[in-house]
């Protein structure tokens, strides 16, 4: 799972809940960062360990929810 959040208190709360719910995830803070770990993910050889799931804000300094949405459509 990947959680794009720029908002601190909105990643806490979302982080609190994945791991009571022991769910592996990583974090990213904008757009672009996301973009990064989502090409590193996809490179991945084992199917279960690429991203089933990614919670995005849309409002995001550097690159918004829309535009990380856009590329990652690409792939």
């Amino acid at each position: 799972m990947l959680i794009v959040e720029d908002q601190v208190f909105n990643l806490c709360l979302l982080v609190k809940h994945l791991v009571c719910l022991n769910i592996e995830f990583d974090v990213a803070s904008n757009g672009q960062i996301a973009i990064e770990l989502f090409k590193t993910n996809m490179q991945k050889q084992c199917c279960s360990m690429r991203y089933r799931i990614i919670f995005s804000d849309l409002n995001m300094p550097i690159m918004n929810g829309v535009d990380f949405c856009s590329e990652v459509k690409k792939f």
